[in-house]
């Protein structure tokens, strides 16, 4: 009785094949941000609220064009904003530093300040916005 011939090149294909499918899966992750660091991926900021002492700086690091536009918040003089100026862009991988700035009267707990994100297409912030995360000025 003889053996069944195998051709050489089907051996090939499945030695390759199976070699290939041993391979180790590279896996990527996103280093947590720096202290005073903002990063925006995917629409997402991180850290979703941000606790800073008033006239700090805080770096906004983005993985494409956003705008950030800040929420007015009522104050005895009306109404402010923490930055200037309100909204801004943060280019994708372009740090971008801010001043923070709150009102004379934030106490304990702070004075918290919302803002939007939105991406920024041919130069103009598109809708809906994303994700609304806060700064928290503290005392």
């Amino acid at each position: 009785m003889k053996a069944p011939l195998i051709s050489t090149s089907l051996l090939s294909v499945l030695c390759i094949s199976i070699v290939g499918c041993h391979k180790e899966a590279k896996v990527t992750t996103t280093p947590p941000p720096l202290p005073n660091q903002i990063r925006i991926t995917a629409c997402v900021a991180v850290p979703d609220t941000l606790a800073v002492k008033d006239n700090q700086p805080v770096s906004f690091l983005a993985d494409v064009d956003y705008q950030v536009t800040f929420l007015p918040k009522i104050t005895p003089n009306g109404p402010a904003v923490p930055v200037s100026p309100n909204p801004f862009v943060v280019r994708g991988s372009i740090a971008v530093p801010k001043t923070i700035h709150g009102p004379s009267n934030c106490g304990e707990p702070g004075c918290l300040y919302k803002y939007s994100l939105a991406h920024m297409k041919n130069g103009l912030p598109q809708l809906p916005p994303c994700a609304d995360p806060g700064i928290r000025i503290l005392p």
